[in-house]
């Protein structure tokens, strides 16, 4: 297995990090959550689950739920592009 994923290790270029928001425009640039509306990482599909759950039905709620399942869909592919991108090392 390459050095950069062996168990305990990072590289800098992705700034001492084995997120996969630091890994990814590294090794799949052409993949970026900042094309992504409304939801951008962990903290805000948190914010954005919290608000679907307690909205009522309506507009409000339906783009919560379009955001976070876009966010959800990009967040799993992005880790089998990275599965790909590391096996084929």
């Amino acid at each position: 297995m390459p050095e950069m994923v062996t168990l305990g290790e990072t590289s800098a270029v992705f700034a001492g990090s084995c997120s996969i928001k630091s890994v990814l425009p590294v090794l799949v640039p052409e993949l970026s959550y900042a094309d992504l509306e409304g939801v951008h990482d962990g903290a805000e599909a948190q914010a954005a689950w919290n608000n679907l759950i307690s909205l009522e039905a309506g507009d409000e709620k339906a783009r919560h739920s379009k955001a976070l399942r876009e966010y959800c869909a990009l967040d799993t592919f992005a880790m089998v592009e990275l599965y790909r991108h590391l096996i084929a090392m």
